[in-house]
């Protein structure tokens, strides 16, 4: 299916509606697709940035077959979701996190964060072609934006299952980056480090797709929950504490991927 089908495509795709579905489902469909442009930010138009193009995980460029196959089609952060959580964040101290993007894609995540006074900001992704747009998105950026108070911002090519945490109080990033095998990693691996560190660690998740593995895993709590029609746009946060009884995920039978309500893809 193509994220952004031409004039004719879009008119073969309402005929195919109305045949499939009838008039009023089409209509209702139509009108649902034109909510989520009416809905769509002017991020890039603002800062000169190109983070917003949809890419499926087979244009991405991703060496490693099996993190290929975890991987889901990279999308932005829609701003104004990342602001509302990066909002709720600003009751913490932030000078002393660093701010960890897992899965960042283009970099819109980081650029949005360098708004606030963290201690540090890094990106991890295993697409070396996204890696180096996310750091032209971070020269632009600094260059456009008055409001950085974080201008410490490294972008790292590396897989998320492997990242390699700075010894801070940390807050991870993660939207909708990757599936099962990955994601168990991920959390295991910062259980591990609140164990060996005894840092804060928080984990802001947004279109949490995996979320069952957090809440049957006995070193995660949950802070808040954010969730609202579109799953893309919902986000809970998660606090890691340090439980040497804790239940791996070793022990959590992998659950289909549910799939987000994608209001408006086509």
């Amino acid at each position: 299916m193509k994220r952004e089908p031409n004039f004719l495509e879009k008119v073969e795709i309402l005929r195919n509606s109305y045949q499939m579905l009838g008039f009023w489902e089409t209509v209702r469909d139509a009108a649902v697709y034109l909510l989520t442009l009416l809905r769509l930010d002017r991020f890039d138009a603002k800062y000169g940035t190109a983070t917003s193009k949809w890419v499926a995980p087979v244009d991405a460029g991703i060496e490693d077959e099996a993190v290929l196959m975890a991987a889901y089609d990279y999308g932005p952060t829609p701003a104004k979701v990342m602001r509302h959580i990066l909002h709720h964040l600003s009751s913490y101290d932030l000078s002393e996190f660093s701010f960890v993007d897992l899965g960042c894609g283009k970099g819109r995540a980081m650029l949005l964060a360098s708004e606030y006074p963290f201690r540090e900001i890094l990106g991890g992704d295993a697409s070396a072609k996204h890696c180096d747009v996310a750091r032209n998105n971070i020269e632009r950026f600094l260059k456009a934006s008055n409001q950085v108070r974080c201008n410490n911002i490294q972008v790292r090519c590396e897989d998320a299952g492997k990242f390699s945490f700075p010894n801070t109080s940390l807050i991870v990033y993660m939207y909708e980056p990757f599936r099962w095998e990955i994601f168990k990693r991920v959390i295991d691996n910062l259980s591990a480090f609140k164990q060996e560190t005894a840092h804060k660690v928080l984990l802001a998740y947004s279109c949490p797709l995996q979320e069952h593995a957090l809440e049957r895993h006995e070193g995660y709590v949950k802070l808040k929950e954010h969730q609202v029609i579109d799953m893309e746009c919902s986000w809970n946060l998660w606090e890691c504490q340090n439980n040497m009884g804790q239940e791996s995920t070793a022990a959590i039978e992998p659950q289909e991927d549910q799939q987000p309500m994608a209001w408006g893809r086509i």
